[in-house]
């Protein structure tokens, strides 16, 4: 896969490389993921700790999360993963998932949606929303 890599302060990409990586992105295959469960089945702990776990989570971002952790209670020296997912200020509050929230990523050789989707039966309508475009569901 052709790569493009961009030195602050360096010379501009040619376009032809830029063009090859864009070209490149467009043919890789798109994966819709649906993780959906009951209440506090850990559906955005799972999406967060692989997020994390893939390196996909910047410096900037994980220490705003460490911040955010002990805000929100979480044993010293302990992250909160959820709360990478979990952005509504309610979300966050109550502990629980109100809204959809999709997260993109990419690999090599695919691009992934990954949606986090509510537990609790009054937001049942926001599963739903969250269901219907997905290739395939994580329960």
């Amino acid at each position: 896969m052709p790569r493009l890599t961009v030195v602050p302060g360096g010379s501009q990409p040619e376009p032809g490389e830029l063009q090859d990586l864009l070209k490149a992105e467009a043919r890789k295959d798109l994966l819709r993921v649906l993780i959906c469960g009951s209440v506090d089945d850990g559906k955005s702990t799972l999406i967060g700790r692989l997020l994390h776990d893939a390196g996909l989570v910047s410096e900037d971002q994980l220490a705003a999360l460490a911040a955010d952790s002990r805000k929100s209670g979480t044993a010293e020296g302990a992250l909160d993963y959820a709360l990478l997912v979990d952005g509504l200020q309610a979300e966050r509050e109550q502990g629980i998932t109100i809204d959809v929230a999709y997260r993109y990523f990419a690999t090599p050789r695919r691009k992934f949606i990954v949606a986090d989707t509510p537990g609790h039966v009054q937001y049942t309508r926001n599963m739903a929303t969250g269901a219907s475009p997905s290739d395939f569901a994580i329960l």
